[in-house]
């Protein structure tokens, strides 16, 4: 401050105008004031970034929670506000505070600058002055300042360093973020967001369960493995917690994957996923109890006309006959909310389940054909169960009728009194018999007619028809059938026997033995070979217009073959007639008989076998009437009877040639049989040989070097090769399957050639994904192999299925039945409890094993079950006793019963039900081994009848090798002859499918006619019959081998031996 005395002048006047040294002034503090709190700020921010850095360090290493991290930021923003307060005083830089610094910048200055600033920013704090002086001064000072370069009062290098530290810690912190996912976590958490090093995900539990489930729980570790995992769970209605660790499969390291399970559950369930940082919340699961059908009963009440009582069965062995009521009960372990029904076959009205607690009843009407009933149960809860039960139902046959006397093609003269004895015998009860007949093709009438007083299944009659009142004569025929009806309700069954037919014969017949030939002097044999073939027609299309419910195509293809044999019978007889009219002129019967046949062909032609039939009936009137005419012409002793016989022998020699094959081509069944066989064997050999082919190319494709012994030249088939073989099997699998289903071996048959052409596709369509490149070889190879076993599991069925021979086929069911029952036995064991079954014993292990072995056994069975229908519809052909026996053995235990076991085993198997299969398979192997103990009785009842057939046809044989020795004239050895010829016929009838007898038959008719030949044949045929008997014999006692003998067979053996004495002598 200046010490001159100033003036005594007015404040305004006392200043001097501010210079520009000010305006530099200010602009330095300005600049200083900016510089510091950068600084400041800078320093604040570098101490957050690093103080946040260390705690993200700790964080990263050591997990802190959120509190932490909270008390952490608040300790930061903390330090910052006690620094930011600190340096406040340090950050307010005013002009005073520049000129301080000005001045300590210029010390050559002085006081200069500072006096100037208080004279200017605070004149009343100064002391007065001269404004002069004053001026003075600020001209001064303004000079000198303005004459230095102006330079910052502060230094600029702490803001550097401390942008330069923010810089290197914010690009440290962002190349870490990329490069680290954890650093991200880390990042996000001193945000304070909501995130872990550890991604712990819940797979979302099950809203239900099923009793005896497992609960399987997983988790999801993402990021760090975490610490540990534990399930907490407790059972309904519990207090008790228990614990299981979730784990990793295969590691210990609790990361990727996790999972706990909890074994059969039985009780409602509470969960709680403990796994830090997961938080789980408490889950409750219920538990559903399964809806199962414990029991299956049936209440059956059978027709009226069956004379049975109602019956409570279970439904598996319930005996239902056909008509019956149903009342099906399905007992279930809790009451189901709502059960439908579906049936199979479908009823014309589904029918209504009837709930009542746990039980649902079900109303059924039983048709012919089984019953698969399945019941759709639905609990409250959403449970389901569709449990299937099978219904056998006995079907009602059809009475069966046959005659016992007289013999097939009989004759008589016309004073004779017939004999006709009927036998009749249905499952229930026969209403009705009726005999009718007809002379030649005059007006049809009832013989004799018989009802029943009482109800009986069995009925045998014997009613006389005197020729003598008739007025009949030679050489008219008798055709007569019987007539059955039985007592079903409300359709009756009416069943016909076959024709049959009685020739007229003259009161003296002379028999001559002549140029190889034997007949009775005056027949025509030419004649009467197409007699007997023109009755052989009109029986097929007789039987054929006694056909209920007939289908249009089966009649369509019968007519054919009807209309095919008729044009032969038709040709021959029109060359007989065209040679007889060259010698002898036209004889009016022969032409009325062929017209007949014409209009018979034509009919049948057109499909209509009513008219066929009738037209055949006077083509054979007209062929039998020819008899009288041809039979006097024939005894003649002239040029003319020479002449017709030469004329009979050749046109008998064409006659007994081998008819021409249809003209469809269709062979019979025997040969289309063996034919279909042999394409079934060859297919399998085919398959088999896939099986190799294949095996090799997927072996070569894996092992490019080929042994030292194989040969180039046979390189193993390409995957395209071999598709293209299966291509070609699967066409030929087809074509078998359209013959089948067009020929009479039953609709089994086809449905199985249908799965071996769907195993045949799937092979094909693996091998060819295999050419693309997608290895399925072992798909294709197995496909295969199963096709061919049904190749040979089919082709060994049909054979057995016609085997012509009754009692190997009833040996063959029971063998079937034991077998079946043996490997049943062991499955259902295995299943229940696998260490049960015997270590020989080829039960493959594991559900899928038991599935397919399952499958397979229930596929046999049916096969065996069509096997017995074919044995019911041979057994027509046995006597009543045996029929009789097989009816009520199959109605009993049907084979098909145990075939629908099974699938229901199957089906339990499918759904690990494993005590239901294991019950199920017992309950099947229990019904076939009853099946089998029938059919040894029902063969057992075979043996007398058979025997007694045996012992007489052997005694015949014996009678005829005496006949023959003794026969001294040609009369007598010609009458032995045609009797040796009748009894051949018979005796091929008894053989059947027996090999031995019918190779003796056979070697006798391929015999020439003269008896010392015939004699050494009959001796033949005889010791044949001899050996039968005796195996009769031994079979009847090894059956009931108590005694030496069987007593029902006693009597018989004591005839044995007497006829064989006889024979001796």
């Amino acid at each position: 401050m200046s010490i001159a005395s100033p003036k005594s002048l007015a404040p305004a006047e006392r200043l001097a105008p501010p210079g520009e040294h000010h305006q530099r002034l200010n602009r330095l503090r300005d600049q200083e004031q900016r510089r510091r709190v950068t600084i400041v700020g800078f320093g604040l921010f570098s101490t957050v970034v690093t103080l946040a850095t260390l705690a993200a360090i700790v964080d990263y290493y050591a997990p802190l929670g959120f509190m932490s991290r909270l008390t952490a930021w608040g300790l930061i923003v903390g330090v910052v506000v006690v620094a930011g307060l600190r340096l406040r005083k340090w950050m307010s830089f005013d002009s005073a505070d520049a000129v301080r610094q000005a001045e300590n910048a210029w010390p050559e200055l002085g006081q200069r600058l500072r006096t100037s600033h208080d004279y200017q920013t605070t004149p009343a704090d100064v002391s007065p002055a001269d404004p002069e002086l004053v001026r003075a001064l600020e001209t001064q000072t303004q000079h000198r300042v303005m004459e230095r370069p102006v330079k910052p009062l502060g230094h600029s290098w702490p803001i550097a360093a401390l942008a330069g530290f923010c810089g290197v810690i914010a690009i440290a912190w962002l190349v870490t973020l990329i490069l680290s996912p954890d650093w991200r976590v880390t990042t996000g958490r001193m945000m304070l967001l909501p995130l872990h090093y550890s991604d712990v995900q819940l797979e979302p539990l099950p809203e239900t369960l099923d009793q005896g489930d497992d609960l399987i729980v997983v988790l999801h570790v993402n990021g760090r493995p975490i610490d540990s995992a534990v399930m907490k769970y407790r059972t309904g209605g519990s207090t008790q917690w228990y614990e299981v660790l979730i784990a990793a499969a295969n590691s210990e390291i609790l990361l990727g994957e996790l999972t706990a399970t909890i074994s059969d559950c039985q009780d409602d369930l509470e969960i709680q996923i403990v796994a830090d940082p997961l938080a789980d919340a408490i889950h409750h699961i219920p538990v559903r109890l399964p809806l199962l059908v414990s029991r299956w009963d049936a209440e059956v009440m059978p027709p009226a006309y069956t004379g049975l009582p109602a019956v409570d069965a279970v439904a598996d062995d319930a005996r239902i006959p056909e008509g019956s009521q149903i009342r099906l009960k399905a007992q279930y372990n809790r009451p189901p909310a709502s059960v439908s029904v579906s049936m199979v076959p479908e009823a014309t009205e589904s029918p209504v389940a009837e709930i009542v607690d746990a039980a649902a009843s079900i109303s059924l009407f039983a048709g012919r054909e089984p019953i698969e009933v399945t019941a759709h149960g639905t609990t409250s809860d959403g449970v389901r169960d569709d449990s299937t039960v099978m219904l056998g139902v006995v079907p009602d046959r059809e009475p069966i009728v046959k005659f016992l006397s007289p013999d097939e093609d009989a004759e008589a003269i016309p004073t004779a009194e017939l004999r006709f004895t009927v036998e009749a015998f249905d499952d229930y009860a026969i209403t009705e018999i009726e005999l009718r007949y007809r002379i030649d093709d005059g007006p049809e009438q009832t013989l004799w007619k018989f009802a029943p007083d009482q109800s009986v299944a069995a009925v045998a009659q014997t009613t006389t028809l005197a020729l003598e009142d008739l007025g009949i004569a030679y050489p008219q025929s008798i055709t007569y059938y019987a007539v059955a009806t039985d007592n079903r309700s409300p359709e009756s069954h009416r069943v016909t026997s076959e024709l049959r037919f009685v020739d007229i014969r003259p009161f003296n017949r002379e028999y001559e033995f002549k140029e190889g030939e034997c007949n009775c002097q005056g027949e025509c044999l030419t004649l009467e070979k197409l007699i007997k073939q023109q009755r052989e027609v009109l029986g097929q299309t007789f039987a054929e217009t006694q056909r209920k419910n007939r289908i249009e195509s089966e009649s369509g293809s019968v007519a054919e073959k009807l209309s095919t044999q008729q044009q032969d019978i038709l040709d021959k007889t029109q060359a007989l007639k065209t040679a007889l009219e060259e010698k002898v002129g036209p004889l009016p019967s022969l032409i009325t008989a062929t017209d007949r046949m014409t209009d018979a062909v034509e009919d049948l032609s057109g499909e209509d076998l009513d008219a066929g039939q009738l037209s055949e009936e006077k083509a054979l009137a007209g062929l039998v009437a020819a008899r009288r005419n041809l039979r006097q012409l024939l005894k003649l002793s002239d040029s003319t009877s020479q002449s017709l016989r030469k004329i009979d022998q050749q046109q008998h020699d064409q006659v007994r040639m081998p008819q021409r094959e249809p003209k469809s081509g269709k062979k019979d069944q025997k040969h289309q049989l063996a034919e279909i066989r042999q394409q079934l064997e060859q297919l399998a050999q085919k398959q088999q040989s896939f099986c190799r082919s294949a095996s090799s190319s997927s072996s070569s494709s894996e092992i490019p070097q080929q042994p030292s012994n194989a040969d180039p030249a046979e390189p193993s088939p390409s995957a395209h090769q071999l598709a293209e073989q299966q291509q070609q099997a699967a066409a030929e699998s087809r074509e078998l399957e359209r013959k089948l289903q067009e020929s009479e071996f039953g609709d089994l048959a086809a449905k199985r050639m249908a799965k071996v052409g769907e195993a045949i596709e799937k092979s094909a369509e693996s091998i060819s994904n295999s050419a693309s490149g997608v290895d399925q070889i072992d798909e294709a190879i197995k496909q295969a192999a199963e096709a061919a076993r049904r190749l040979k599991e089919l082709s060994e069925h049909l054979g057995d299925r016609h085997n012509p021979d009754f009692a190997d086929k009833l040996a063959s069911a029971k063998r079937k039945a034991i077998q079946l029952a043996d490997e049943q036995k062991d499955l259902a064991d295995a299943i229940i409890d696998p260490d049960a079954v015997a270590h020989g014993d080829q039960i493959d292990e594991g559900e899928n094993g038991w599935v397919d072995d399952q499958q397979r056994l229930a596929d046999r069975t049916e096969e065996l079950a069509d096997l017995v229908q074919q044995l019911l519809a041979d057994s027509t052909q046995q006597d009543s006793e045996v029929q009789e026996s097989l009816a009520k053995q199959v109605s009993e235990n049907p084979p098909s019963q145990a075939a629908a076991k099974m699938k229901r085993a199957k089906a339990a198997i499918d759904l690990g039900q494993n005590d239901v299969a294991s019950k199920s398979g017992q309950s099947a192997s229990e019904t076939l081994t009853r099946f089998a103990e029938g059919m040894g009785k029902v063969h057992q009842s075979m043996g007398p009848a058979r025997l007694a057939k045996l012992t007489a046809a052997e005694k015949r044989a014996a009678e005829l090798v005496k006949s023959l020795r003794r026969a001294s004239g040609a009369a007598e050895q010609a009458m032995a002859v045609d009797q040796t010829e009748s009894f051949v016929e018979s005796v091929r009838q008894l053989a059947g499918g027996d090999a031995e007898l019918t190779d003796a038959v056979n070697a006798l008719t391929n015999l020439s006619q003269p008896p010392i030949l015939l004699v050494e044949g009959l001796r033949e045929l005889d010791e044949a019959l001899q050996r039968k008997i005796q195996e009769a014999i031994v079979a009847g006692a090894m059956q009931e081998a108590d005694g030496p003998v069987p007593p029902e067979y006693a009597d018989m053996v004591d005839e044995y031996f007497r006829v064989l004495s006889d024979d001796v002598e």
